[in-house]
């Protein structure tokens, strides 16, 4: 019998839920431009029958501060939070906040209709609503005798 030492990684074995994520839902919920280091919003992705929907929560901006581009099959949401000048009479003892510029990006699923995306601002979350493309529907034909 021979004993084996492990090395203890926290969280390996949360590592599988990305991949099931991932193909479960596809190319929405990829995380290829977000850095847990930097600013960056939190969100949260979801899908209805006739459209997906990202809620990113944003505070302290004003609308006119937040950008969405959609372009070569993808949805950036960037912006940035800047940082409130100091007055002298105040003297900060501990500052947690997050300033500075942020960016998310989505690859977007083949079937989203990028013409009709919208986005609504409110109380510090930011939705986006990317409506589905309606599926092609079968014509009849009428065969006509000559």
């Amino acid at each position: 019998m021979s004993l084996g030492l492990r090395l203890f990684e926290p969280g390996r074995e949360l590592s599988g839920f990305d991949t099931f994520f991932d193909n479960a839902f596809g190319s929405l919920l990829k995380r290829d431009y977000y850095d847990e280091g930097r600013l960056s919003p939190s969100v949260d992705v979801y899908e209805k029958s006739d459209k997906y929907v990202i809620n990113a929560e944003i505070p302290g901006l004003s609308k006119d501060e937040i950008k969405i581009d959609v372009k070569d099959g993808a949805l950036t949401i960037s912006g940035e939070k800047k940082y409130e000048d100091k007055k002298e009479d105040e003297n900060y003892i501990r500052v947690e906040r997050r300033y500075g510029k942020f960016e998310r990006r989505f690859n977007l699923p083949e079937n989203v209709n990028v013409d009709k995306v919208t986005a609504n601002y409110k109380n510090g979350v930011l939705e986006v609503s990317l409506p589905k493309k309606e599926e092609a529907k079968p014509k009849q034909i009428d065969v006509k005798v000559s």
